[in-house]
């Protein structure tokens, strides 16, 4: 009879905590919630676009230098 009341007192036990685990949330956090598109901008402008930049400034720098160095193969450019 004891194992019994063990095994029907797991069992609803067991049944409790399952269902009240699978419950979701009905009220989310809407202040940190943050679109795709948000993302996407926040990214293009301020990583890729800056990024970007960038690489054009030292390239250019790099062609000017390597234009230099052509014109002007002496001794002390070396």
């Amino acid at each position: 009879m004891k194992r019994i009341f063990n095994t029907i007192n797991l069992s609803v036990t067991f049944i409790f905590l399952l269902i009240t685990s699978c419950r979701k949330v009905d009220t989310p956090n809407k202040e940190g919630i943050v679109s795709t598109r948000e993302i996407l901008s926040n990214f293009s402008q301020n990583i890729a676009f800056t990024t970007y930049n960038d690489l054009h400034q030292q390239a250019t720098i790099l062609t000017l230098k390597i234009q230099l160095f052509n014109q002007s193969n002496s001794q002390i450019d070396l």
